[in-house]
């Protein structure tokens, strides 16, 4: 008698659950149905990151090189190797091939960019890093180009070899003075000699 009530207690609610779960279709790892997001974009190539590189006091400028199939970029960046925890979501446009981050507190960082296609992200760059927080100066060049020295970078002027021609030519040095030799005396003429009898006879001389 009991099991008989039981089961009579329990048949409706196993019904009642046959005809939910008919009626609804889960998809895996989206939750509930219909809700599975999608994108028709195509995913963007992979960029290449060769270049990032204090351009100012706490300030870095990346630079990179295309990415198919990218409109817009994120760049990501952290002060550990492999561990992102700052970045920029979908700025930029497709010709886009720097950028520059600024207030960036002293220390080394490290950076990777990717693609955007709409709505379609691309794989992340390879990583550069760069250390910001020391002191940028400027050195003037022959060309009137004004190139950003870190403090600590040693210039050091061309060397000039020994046995080169030197850069100046040297003054005032004695000796350098040529030196060239009187005419020899020559034998006088007829003319000559009568002249200087006469000027001999009357003590001029």
């Amino acid at each position: 008698m009991k099991s008989a009530k039981i089961i009579a207690l329990i048949a409706p609610l196993f019904v009642l659950a046959l005809i939910v779960a008919a009626k609804t279709t889960v998809m895996a790892g989206y939750g509930e149905a219909g809700n599975k997001p999608s994108c028709g974009d195509q995913k963007p190539g992979k960029p290449w990151l060769y270049a990032a590189r204090v351009t100012g006091k706490n300030q870095v400028t990346l630079y990179w090189d295309k990415s198919d199939k990218a409109s817009s970029w994120t760049v990501a960046y952290g002060v550990e190797a492999g561990k992102y925890i700052y970045g920029q979501d979908r700025f930029g446009y497709i010709g886009q091939r720097t950028t520059t981050i600024n207030d960036l507190p002293a220390g080394q960082y490290y950076f990777v960019i990717r693609g955007n296609n709409g709505c379609m992200p691309g794989p992340f760059s390879d990583e550069q890093t760069a250390k910001v927080g020391s002191t940028v100066k400027t050195v003037m060049t022959g060309t009137g180009y004004t190139a950003p020295v870190q403090e600590g970078v040693k210039l050091v002027p061309t060397p000039r070899g020994e046995g080169k021609t030197p850069l100046t030519v040297p003054t005032g040095i004695k000796g350098t003075t040529p030196v060239f030799p009187t005419p020899a005396p020559t034998r006088p003429t007829f003319w000559q000699s009568f002249g200087n009898f006469f000027k001999g006879l009357f003590g001029k001389k």
